[in-house]
Order: C-alpha cells, then structure tokens, then sequence
C-alpha cells in the first residue's frame, strides 16, 4: 500500500512540475508581449510628439488655424 502511495505522489509531483513549467511558459509569453507593447507604446507617443510639433507650427502659420479647424472638422466626424 505504501508503494502504491508513493508512486500516486510521484505522479501528483510530476503533474505538478508540468504545470508549473505550463505556468512558466505562459509568464515568459506574457511578458514577451508586454515588452513588445511597451516598445509600441513608446514608438507612438514619439509619434505623437513630432506630429504634434508640426501642428502647432503649421497653427502659427497664416491661415493655418483655419485650415487645421477646417481639417478636423472635417476628419472628426
């Protein structure tokens, strides 16, 4: 009987090394893919910066409040 138990436990043991090798893999994709978000982030508020630079250069220029009203006006609907 005392075979028997040990050989359940070492099964219980082996499913739960599997798991936790499971688990393992999942964190590492996880975390793979929020680098890869973060590296995305990052690309878009640089992005963001340098467009938004252009805007407010083109706002200052004559007639360029009117025609960046005119365009989001336009695009925003």
């Amino acid at each position: 009987y005392s075979q028997v138990l040990a050989n359940a436990k070492d099964e219980y043991i082996q499913e739960l090394e599997q798991y936790n090798k499971h688990l393992e893999d999942e964190l590492n994709n996880t975390i793979q893919e929020n680098r890869h978000i973060g590296e995305a982030y990052d690309e878009l508020v640089e992005e963001n910066e340098i467009f938004s630079s252009m805007l407010s250069q083109i706002e200052h220029e004559e007639g360029g409040h009117e025609i960046l009203k005119k365009l989001y006006n336009e695009y925003s609907k």
